[in-house]
């Protein structure tokens, strides 16, 4: 690259590097984004394949490839020329040419582009030129590029860094943090400390919402979000361990002002001495005297400090001697640290300052929430390993969506930030806000070393050691760690493995060059220029042709001139169609009070955060008495929304409820947040034909999620016609409310794990969820208490299709209090298991009856648990734990085909939004179904008539002589005793149980017998088995 320095350039989950000692300027020639792969070719242009919805491939269309596809010129036709580096983002892409300037493509609803444009309608499917400082000119002189979710950032060869963007959580590095500022032209990176603008940079990395930025002294910098401690401050989010903070204040009277901290402070090793304890600690220095006349600003120290009850905290500050009255001063935090040392999980939350009046008595109270979010948009170095002074020797870093990786001179990786599924690598699942050792191997024992590259993914980190062999460790629900390991969905993998082939004897990938990483998929080169990929591919990301997910790692034979990919896939079933339900709340009644959010300053352009306007349309209509709140078409940006009494929310056709992607956006005060929020609220709707989108892939896998509804203790429910999408948890949550009506509903959450159920009742009386379409990775439909006096009665589920890799329709798993006189009629289910009916933690389940059930693609009919889980939290202090009742069951008119089949498929199958991120590598076995009560505490009185169930077979005679254990603790579900002696139905601890034309049927040959019916129980009735070729009645 003619008189340019090149440095690694890094982007969203994205990093790639050369073995030691190669050119560097190779290494950002491959680039992997949230579902897209981009590839600089020999003669510097460029080709990109998978998700190119957003224009993301710069190919001139909107629309997936899974095979190469060529980026075309900024005319739109032509190749894009002279190119030697790019960065994949989530939904853009960054590319370096060889004069040192920048073209942009793809999602640019932040201004990330950096065109000068900004906005929905403001994405670009073919190159853009990024432009210079306050959009004069280009943006020249650059040596790397880094793209994050979305914002953008660019390393000049004076050392500066440039950003451009959405400054929502800070990633700008520009001091500010305001979601509705963004800049779409580039901004100067500020300095730490007193430098004007940061510079010494060789190197740039960018996670989901934060950035990272290595010093020509091997000192790492980080600013922007930090929800799980991914700046590598000591510090996670506003739980902090330590800060500094420069706070202004103006006296607004004289005399002698006094000053305290005070903070929340939380030890979660002794929470029961020490469980956000509320505490105000005196500083011991003289007074602020503020005067009239010229102040001394002779500086001044003061401190405090605490030691009991497993308490440890020690605050310094500084301030003048004198202040004037009405001028300004600064009073300098100088260090606030929380605990013994910064590897203690103590930790402090509200933190603020306290002036006291002497004379009067007044107090004036400063809260440092505000000023610990700027000083998360500036630099400020990541600490050391032991909590003191700065990581050093760093030679290379990545970022991950909500961590952060750096790898040392000395050939040592070091991570630091959210661990939930182990991608930090220490063996631990812990978070961690200060840089921790990756250890060695999949023993966990030991550290890694003698690496040469890194690269990070969503929640997974891969190293490539001196040898080219790649190693890798975090979640693998897609397949990503490539290392031929089962790809369940939770958990993950704590400590490294290998990547390993995709071929009958696995065998470890070897003579690797480079790495990179996207969301959930990876690739890399080996030495002899083949391309290698793994990982998720329901867009085409790894450039096979084809859209298998892959555990081990392919040959992206696409690239290869002859290659033809096969056909495009096409429906075997499809969809049925939507429930005929009439809608009962089309039009807005304009008799009624109706506030349109437009008249609030809603903006509705999918940008600015419209979350106060909303709040101001709904309070309004409430404090009139009632009415209706307006959202006419548009895409209106939000955290939580509180809906009040008498007021009906109604969207629009075309209208969109888009969550916000900041934590801080969301609140609540019960449970987990959520974008609408009702708590002891009556006559409530939600209404239209809009969109209720809750931008769940934000959230990660565990720890903070958010719900798209969360209403509590509400009276007089109406939820119609609308559609709720990507909860970062369950989708619509319903607790201790009366009289509810779910009618007409989509909701789709098909992502892997996020205990993202479709519509949850916790202790809900007199409901009806009716015609709705319920597409869920976790349970459908399912209905829960978690306290005694949380009873579910009078609940009717009726003529619902669901569509889950869990439950259909479930009663569970939390079982507390009582359930009674549930009835689910005409439900259409597709995968998953079918009917779940449990009582485990001392519920009281009575009269539940279903009938006319079709489902497809079963793995489990039907199971009946009573259990004895009883669950401590769901008892008082005191109370009795004992297992509960079940009984009085009727279950008729059902027919289940059973089908292992991946989740994904079934939601092709039928046409469903977002089937591509859906699990496709786990397929869960088929199960038998079962009744099963324990000794002593039999199930009672089920009915089972015209059932009929058709299994896939394939049991051995060994497993007919199978002892079932009763785990009367197990978590219930299809396969909680393991393979039972039975293919059909086994019965065990139950009374009365009735089958009348009950017909079981084989697919495939199996050695048990088709019922078992143990001694502790009765079974009568007659039905029909037809086993495989042959059948019998009885």
């Amino acid at each position: 690259m003619a008189n340019h320095r090149f440095f690694p350039g890094m982007s969203l989950i994205v990093v790639t590097f050369l073995v030691a000692q190669m050119p560097c300027a190779a290494t950002d020639k491959l680039s992997a984004g949230w579902r897209h792969t981009m590839m600089i070719e020999d003669d510097a242009t460029a080709l990109a394949w998978g998700d190119g919805r957003y224009g993301q491939l710069g190919d001139g269309r909107w629309d997936a490839s899974r095979i190469p596809v060529p980026v075309v010129g900024p005319d739109g036709t032509g190749r894009l020329t002279g190119l030697v580096a790019v960065s994949a983002g989530q939904h853009h892409t960054l590319a370096l040419d060889q004069d040192g300037r920048v073209w942009a493509w793809g999602n640019n609803t932040f201004g990330q582009l950096g065109d000068g444009r900004w906005g929905l309608d403001a994405h670009s499917s073919i190159p853009r030129q990024v432009l210079g400082p306050e959009g004069q000119g280009v943006l020249d002189d650059v040596v790397a590029v880094a793209a994050g979710w979305d914002h953008s950032v660019a390393l000049l060869a004076d050392g500066t860094v440039w950003a451009w963007g959405s400054r929502c959580q800070g990633q700008l590095g520009d001091g500010r943090r305001d979601s509705n500022s963004w800049s779409a032209v580039p901004t100067p990176v500020a300095g730490t400390a007193n430098e004007p603008i940061l510079d010494r940079i060789v190197a740039v990395a960018c996670g989901a919402f934060h950035t990272l930025a290595l010093r020509d002294d091997g000192t790492l910098l980080s600013w922007g979000g930090n929800d799980e401690g991914q700046l590598g401050r000591g510090a996670l989010a506003r739980r902090m361990h330590r800060l500094s903070l420069q706070v202004p204040w103006t006296a607004p009277r004289q005399g002698s002002w006094s000053i305290a901290l005070g903070y929340t402070y939380s030890d979660p090793s002794h929470r029961d001495v020490a469980d956000r304890v509320a505490l105000i600690d005196e500083f011991d220095g003289d007074p602020l005297e503020v005067g009239i006349e010229e102040a001394d600003a002779t500086p001044r120290t003061a401190v405090s400090s605490r030691q009991a009850d497993h308490v440890m905290m020690r605050a310094r500050i500084g301030y003048p001697t004198e202040a004037r009255l009405g001028v300004p001063i600064l009073l300098d935090l100088q260090e606030i640290l929380v605990g013994q040392n910064l590897r203690d999980d103590d930790y402090a939350e509200q933190i603020h300052l306290l002036l006291t009046h002497r004379p009067t008595g007044e107090v004036v109270r400063i809260d440092l929430g505000d000023g610990l979010d700027l000083t998360l948009a500036r630099p400020a170095p990541v600490v050391a390993p032991d909590g003191n002074g700065r990581l050093n020797d760093v030679h290379q870093l990545a970022c991950g969506e909500y961590h952060s990786v750096a790898l040392r001179k000395d050939g040592s990786v070091w991570a630091w930030g959210y661990n939930a599924t182990g991608q930090l690598g220490n063996g631990s699942r812990t978070a961690t806000a200060i840089p921790v050792q990756m250890a060695a191997g999949s023993s966990g024992q030991g550290f890694v070393e003698d690496i040469v590259a890194v690269a990070a993914g969503y929640e997974s980190t891969y190293v490539l050691d001196r040898t080219g062999t790649a190693w890798a460790c975090g979640w693998n629900v897609y397949g990503q760690l490539g290392a031929d390991e089962p790809a369940h969905s939770a958990g993950g993998y704590p400590s490294l493995r290998q990547v390993r082939q995709d071929n009958d004897n696995g065998a470890v990938v070897q003579d690797l060059a480079t790495i990179t990483a996207g969301a959930y998929h990876a690739l890399a080169r080996q030495t002899n220029g083949r391309l290698l990929a793994w990982g998720h591919n329901g867009f085409g990301q790894l450039g096979d042709g084809t859209v298998q997910d892959r555990a081990s790692a392919v040959v992206a034979a696409s690239l290869q001139a002859d290659f033809r990919p096969p056909p495009a896939r096409t429906s075997a079933n499809a969809a049925p169609p939507a429930p005929d339900v009439p809608l009962l709340l089309v039009d807005v009644d304009p008799s009624s009070t109706v506030r349109n959010v437009r008249q609030h300053g809603a903006t509705g352009d999918g940008v600015h955060l419209d979350q106060t306007a909303i709040q101001k349309a709904i309070d309004a209509v409430h404090q009139a008495g009632g009415g209706t709140v307006l959202l006419p078409a548009g895409t209106y940006r939000s955290g939580t929304l509180f809906l009040r009494s008498h007021v009906r929310l109604h969207l629009e056709s075309g209208a969109t409820i888009l969550g916000s992607t900041n934590r801080q956006h969301y609140q609540t005060d019960r449970a987990r947040p959520g974008v609408i929020v009702a708590q002891d609220a009556e006559n409530i709707a939600i209404t239209g034909a809009g969109v209720i989108d809750g931008q769940g892939h934000f959230c990660p896998n565990r720890g903070w999620r958010h719900r798209i509804f969360s209403f509590y203790d509400c009276d007089g429910v109406t939820i119609e016609g609308i559609t709720t999408k990507n909860a970062g948890s369950w989708t619509q949550h319903y607790v201790n409310c009366r009289n509810l009506v779910i009618r007409g509903v989509t909701v789709n959450s098909v992502r892997p794990r996020r205990n993202n159920d479709g519509i949850d009742l916790s202790g809900c009386q007199d409901v009806l969820i009716e015609g709705c379409i319920v597409a869920s990775e976790d349970d459908a439909i399912v209905i829960k208490s978690q306290s005694a006096d949380l009873v579910n009665r009078n609940i009717r589920v009726i003529n619902n299709t669901v569509y889950t890799l869990c439950n259909g329709f479930k009663l569970g798993t939390e079982t507390r209090g009582d359930f009674e006189d549930i009835v689910c009629e005409d439900l259409r289910a597709f995968g998953g298991s079918t009917l779940a009916v449990w009582s485990v933690d001392g519920s009281r389940v009575r009269r539940v009856r279903i009938s006319n059930v079709r489902a497809a693609d079963s793995r489990f009919p039907l199971g009946i648990r009573l259990g004895a889980r009883l669950r401590e939290s769901y008892f008082s202090e005191g109370e009795e734990r004992v297992p509960g009742i079940l009984e009085d069951v009727v279950i008729r008119d059902v027919q289940i085909v059973m089908r292992q089949r991946s989740f994904r498929d079934v939601l092709l199958d039928h046409g469903i939004e977002n089937a591509e991120v859906a699990h496709q590598l786990w397929i869960r076995p088929a199960e038998t179904s079962f009744i099963s009560g324990l000794p002593g505490h039999p199930v009672r009185n089920v009915l089972l008539e015209d059932v009929r169930i058709s299994y896939p077979g394939g049991g051995t005679a060994d497993e007919a002589h199978i002892q079932v254990p009763q785990r009367p603790t197990a978590y219930p579900n299809a396969g909680m005793f393991g393979r039972l002696p039975a293919w059909g139905l086994y019965v065990r601890d139950a009374e009365a149980i009735t089958t009348e034309r009950l017909q079981l049927s084989l697919q495939q040959p199996d050695e048990r017998p088709a019922i078992v019916t143990e001694p502790s129980a009765s079974l009568e009735g007659a039905g029909r088995i037809q086993e495989h070729g042959k059948a019998s009645g009885g």
